[in-house]
């Protein structure tokens, strides 16, 4: 069907140079709207991504603060508390992890944007 366009397509070019010139206008058009599109799609990946370093940083402070409490013996003593601090930071380290992992697909697809 896209090839019976085509040949449409240069049959009017042929006999009607104007079509040409329309043609031509329409295909300008189309690129600079693919281009805003293509920038637009950049910007909202550019915010995803400055937004995914920002809960990483967050979570990674987190973790820290409690990695810390680990090493005092005397908070380790309050074996409950411990527990329940332990449970916090392996759930932070998960959500850290998909944090990153988000962070890496979504740089990976802008990068491919930017080369495409």
């Amino acid at each position: 069907m896209e090839l019976l366009t085509q040949l449409e397509e240069r049959i009017k070019n042929e006999k009607h140079p104007q079509y040409q010139a329309k043609s031509d206008i329409s295909q300008a058009q189309q690129d600079r709207q693919n281009k805003k599109n293509q920038q637009k799609e950049e910007n909202r990946l550019i915010k995803q991504i400055a937004k995914l370093e920002i809960e990483i940083a967050k979570l990674e402070k987190e973790s820290e603060e409690l990695a810390k409490l680990f090493q005092d013996s005397e908070f380790m003593s309050h074996t409950k508390l411990a527990s329940e601090k332990q449970q916090e930071y392996d759930k932070i380290q998960t959500q850290l992890k998909e944090k990153i992992i988000e962070w890496e697909n979504k740089s990976n697809e802008l990068g491919e944007m930017k080369l495409a």
